[in-house]
């Protein structure tokens, strides 16, 4: 109480050294001194000056932006002191104020930020902003979602019913935000519903449809919580069949197939197929992952490095299955090439794995190997510097190791160890077939070499 009181003096007497002075000392100057004044003493919320002060009428709205900037809120942590600022702003004006949208929209982020909930409800719901109503929507449903309040799923659900009420419109940002948020709570198949809820929308209306952030949330679900042996339709079982190949073909239709803009980003592209061929192989999806590469053929996109790893992990563990499965007398020699029978036996050997795998990994980034690879530079990123021609031949010896996979894994679906070879071949084959039936579709060869790119300089 003592210290407070001391703050106050310290005002009282660097306003009045201020007028002597005859220092200017308007409005948004004394906010100024008392805010500072409430962030060292870590009041929580706005003093009563502070109150006279923002509610006064001729305190502008441009007046509280250099308010609010002044501050950084975010670093010290402090996010009801500035909500109230907000708050007592709006209330004080006359009936007719309509706050903008964005001012509404960062009041309803700092509230909560500072764990108002309740107060972030009754903004959306009794504050209409200057512009689009659904903005604040979008907003609070946003940082409901992100908040590790244990509160949010109520006051979510409360948001949710609110715009159901007033007939918000959604849009992807908002679709976007429900896909991560049923991920994060692991209801999967919620999550497929939301996801195909915004695709009919783009089937039937044109309006909005999935994008980048959409496809990278479903793949990287896809990767970590997609069940092949569960019905993961979210409809039941009249719903037509829809599994991480339709997801992909969905991808390539909307993300591959529109003409060539300046927005486009290399990098999204590059993003999207490193993640679809990551969860096909955390799936066993060969055929899938074997179709997929052949888009970063197409396209003009290089593999990156780690994909490349991940591949040959997951080939190598497939034909050491198989060669536990046909005694090592198959396809190890044949993917290892010409190597003596004893270095052949130690890498079979059971306790030998890890071994193995790192011999793997170094034996394929030797010439001659079989696996090549070229990583994007800097200056192929930026656009200054075309990507390789070159590029796509790179990726020929990699599908060439994959499919190794893909014999290795009919192999021992075949439950046969003598199986003819074409017999296999055909098995191979139609693996592939049925997976190009769903994914593939024709996409134009993209220019990347004058792309834009989101990297900056460094």
């Amino acid at each position: 109480m003592f210290a407070n009181a001391h703050r106050r003096e310290e005002l009282a007497w660097l306003q009045q050294r201020m007028a002597e002075e005859l220092v200017p000392f308007d409005a948004l100057s004394r906010a100024r001194v008392v805010v500072a004044g409430l962030l060292a003493s870590k009041a929580k919320h706005i003093s009563q000056e502070l109150v006279s002060i923002i509610g006064d009428k001729d305190f502008t709205e441009a007046m509280l932006w250099n308010l609010y900037y002044t501050f950084s809120w975010k670093e010290n942590k402090v996010f009801s002191i500035p909500a109230d600022i907000i708050r007592v702003f709006i209330q004080s004006r006359d009936k007719s104020y309509k706050p903008p949208q964005t001012l509404v929209n960062v009041l309803v982020q700092l509230q909560t930020d500072a764990g108002d909930l309740h107060a972030a409800y009754e903004t959306v719901r009794d504050i209409t902003p200057d512009g689009d109503q659904a903005d604040p929507f979008h907003t609070a449903i946003n940082a409901l979602s992100s908040s590790d309040n244990k509160a949010a799923d109520k006051w979510f659900e409360k948001v949710m019913d609110l715009a159901n009420e007033k007939q918000i419109d959604g849009n992807t940002s908002l679709f976007n935000t429900l896909i991560a948020r049923e991920v994060q709570r692991g209801t999967f198949s919620r999550a497929f519903a939301f996801y195909e809820a915004l695709r009919d929308l783009h089937d039937t209306s044109g309006v909005m449809s999935p994008d980048y952030s959409t496809f990278r949330t479903m793949f990287q679900a896809v990767a970590k919580h997609y069940d092949p042996s569960s019905d993961s339709r979210p409809h039941g079982e009249d719903a037509p069949e829809f599994t991480p190949r339709h997801l992909f073909r969905d991808m390539v239709v909307l993300c591959f197939t529109k003409p060539e803009t300046n927005r486009m980003i290399m990098d999204h592209d590059a993003d999207l197929l490193n993640l679809a061929v990551k969860a096909f192989l955390a799936h066993g999806d060969y055929p899938a992952a074997f179709v997929a590469l052949q888009y970063f053929t197409h396209i003009g996109l290089p593999v990156r490095d780690r994909i490349y790893k991940c591949i040959i992990e997951h080939v190598s563990l497939q034909l050491q299955l198989d060669a536990e499965f046909n005694q090592g007398r198959s396809w190890v020699p044949r993917f290892l090439g010409n190597l003596d029978a004893v270095t052949q036996r130690g890498l079979l050997h059971p306790n030998g794995v890890r071994p193995r795998k790192e011999y793997l990994l170094r034996s394929l980034a030797k010439p001659g190997h079989g696996v090549r690879y070229v990583v994007p530079t800097y200056e192929m990123m930026q656009g200054t510097k075309a990507i390789p021609e070159s590029a796509a031949l790179d990726l020929v010896p990699l599908h060439t190791c994959l499919s190794r996979a893909l014999r290795a894994d009919a192999h021992m679906q075949s439950n046969n160890p003598t199986i003819p070879e074409a017999h296999l071949k055909g098995m191979v084959d139609e693996g592939v077939e049925r997976a190009e039936k769903i994914m593939k579709v024709d996409v134009p060869v993209r220019n990347w070499g004058s792309a834009p790119s989101r990297r900056g300089k460094r």
